[in-house]
């Protein structure tokens, strides 16, 4: 009878491939511009909204305002919002609308002043002409 042979059996475990460090950076920087295109569009969504979307003196002006005496009561959650992307688009919307009403306001005082300028030019001609004429 013969003697047992021994036969030495290896067995390869495959691993699952693990991405290369420029697999890696590839797929942050997709992360990335689709986390900013999102945010952009967000962003313009909401800058139309608020310069076109919303007639000037509805409700929502006034939750605007309720939300402003809020984060100016409480700072530190203003600057927690600020630092957002969401809420700091929310706040330069706001500050650019508020920027265009006040420029829409001094327009049309320099308009009233300039009409009333010429009003009252046009009034000291006359009385101007009514004192020629008296004299």
């Amino acid at each position: 009878m013969k003697a047992p042979v021994e036969i030495a059996v290896e067995v390869d475990v495959i691993q699952p491939a693990t991405p290369s460090l420029a697999d890696q950076q590839r797929r942050k920087l997709i992360y990335f511009v689709i986390a900013n295109l999102l945010s952009l569009v967000l962003a313009a969504g909401i800058f139309y909204l608020l310069g076109f979307g919303i007639a000037e003196g509805s409700a929502f002006d006034h939750a605007m305002g309720g939300v402003q005496r809020f984060f100016s009561s409480h700072m530190g959650i203003a600057a927690l919002a600020a630092s957002t992307p969401f809420f700091a688009s929310l706040l330069v919307g706001q500050y650019e609308m508020r920027r265009a009403r006040a420029r829409r306001k001094r327009n049309e005082a320099t308009e009233r002043r300039a009409e009333t300028t010429r009003d009252l030019a046009t009034e000291d001609a006359m009385r101007a002409a009514r004192r020629a004429v008296k004299h």
